[in-house]
């Protein structure tokens, strides 16, 4: 068996060098992948570019970028890497609904809701469409929200955003007997959800019962930091209650420093 010396074997064909760089940018894309999951959006973001260097037409690629970019709150990137992934997937439902939500955080609330009626007609059976149509249609008109996010509970009974959602939208109609059944329901299954437990809290201090609303703002405080908690205490729902002396009392157990409540 006589052997061809390195330095004088032909060159190997492009095609087996385009299927070298291929395999290397799906290599790229499946560690990207594995990132993400690991919450290192940053390392994603490096990988997903290695892969884009080498194939810039990779939609996968495109739309896990965009998704971290819409995440860190670079809304322009974002839509600019789905809008080229939808040029060459075109009506991918993944990318329809993020494309979406980023139009919508953007302010662009007319391209928004275009893009998700869009994609809810072409894919019915897309779940995550399902959220991303009620929280638009949440921020412009809450009764029309309140099928689609109806749906998306049921879709997704073990998730409680659908459903902390949904009760948003029910209080916002003023039907705030449905939203506390709704919050309910999320707090039997997971009872140390903050989100229903905050939100539980905001429905009764809109109803002016302060009483009412302070055990729940404990418990929910339970669920986070204490520095993170003061924050959501700004929340304008707690306007009606905001200077009753049970509020003010409660402000002041989270910090002493605090004026004393008024006098009844």
């Amino acid at each position: 068996i006589i052997s061809i010396p390195a330095d004088v074997r032909p060159p190997a064909p492009a095609v087996l060098e385009d299927a070298l760089r291929q395999e290397q940018a799906l290599t790229a894309l499946r560690e990207a992948s594995d990132y993400l999951r690991a919450r290192r959006p940053d390392l994603a973001e490096t990988r997903l570019r290695d892969a884009l260097a080498i194939n810039p037409d990779m939609a996968p690629a495109l739309r896990l970028l965009g998704l971290v970019c819409l995440q860190d709150g670079r809304l322009a990137d974002a839509i600019a890497h789905y809008e080229k992934s939808l040029k060459i997937e075109p009506l991918h439902p993944e990318a329809l609904s993020n494309l979406a939500f980023a139009y919508f955080q953007a302010k662009n609330i007319n391209v928004a809701l275009e893009l998700i009626d869009t994609c809810r007609r072409l894919h019915p059976d897309y779940e995550p469409a399902l959220v991303q149509e009620g929280l638009i249609k949440l921020a412009v008109e809450p009764e029309t929200a309140i099928e689609a996010l109806r749906a998306a509970a049921g879709a997704a009974p073990s998730d409680s955003a659908p459903r902390n959602n949904l009760a948003v939208a029910l209080a916002r109609t003023g039907d705030y007997a449905a939203a506390r059944a709704e919050l309910q329901s999320v707090l039997e299954s997971h009872p140390g959800n903050f989100t229903a437990l905050f939100n539980m809290a905001a429905l009764y201090a809109k109803e002016t019962n302060a009483p009412a609303a302070i055990p729940w703002l404990r418990d929910a405080m339970k669920q986070v930091p204490p520095s993170d908690f003061r924050t959501y205490l700004s929340d304008p729902d707690f306007d009606p209650i905001r200077f009753s002396p049970d509020f003010q009392s409660f402000l002041q157990s989270l910090d002493p420093s605090l004026p004393p409540p008024p006098v009844p």
